[in-house]
């Protein structure tokens, strides 16, 4: 005979909701990390090599507040799977607009998640997804290495799969 456990919320140890099912049988998880911040600034931003995208401060939401715009980075509360996805809209009258998603911890380095746009003469969004298997505390930034980008237009988000 199968087990049935009828529950509406399941909390953490200090009381808080970690899942709840609603009477349609939709599972949320409240607490789960998520973010997404986008730009205002209308100005076209150079990216400079190896620097962080730093004009991405408007936080549409911000699960956890594990996305800092001072730092302009997320930072892991966990081990686990994290999805990464975004857009940044591209100059490409004057040179290649080039960057990628930067994972770092404790002095380690990873930028094997390239996104770039050829230069062809026209203005385009570049878009982006990613999912990273990250250690607590690692941090994933967007950073740049030349060309640019439009603030307005361009945004960066992630959350925690599991």
């Amino acid at each position: 005979m199968a087990s049935i456990l009828n529950v509406d919320q399941i909390n953490n140890a200090a009381g808080a909701s970690a899942v709840v099912i609603d009477s349609s049988g939709r599972v949320t998880m409240p607490a789960r990390p998520a973010f997404r911040v986008y730009g205002t600034s209308a100005v076209w931003t150079t990216f400079s090599t190896n620097v962080k995208v730093n004009l991405l401060t408007t936080v549409d939401y911000n699960i956890g507040s594990h996305y800092s715009t001072t730092d302009h980075e997320f930072t892991a509360p966990c081990d686990g799977l994290f999805h990464f996805s975004g857009r940044l809209y591209v100059n490409n009258t004057a040179t290649i607009s080039d960057f990628y998603l930067s994972v770092a911890d404790a002095g380690f380095v990873s930028n094997l998640y390239y996104a770039s746009q050829d230069n062809d003469q026209s203005d385009s969004s570049v878009t982006f997804a990613e999912t990273l298997q990250l250690t607590a505390n690692q941090t994933v930034s967007i950073k740049g290495n030349s060309g640019q980008y439009y603030p307005k237009y361009s945004s960066f988000s992630g959350y925690l799969v599991g």
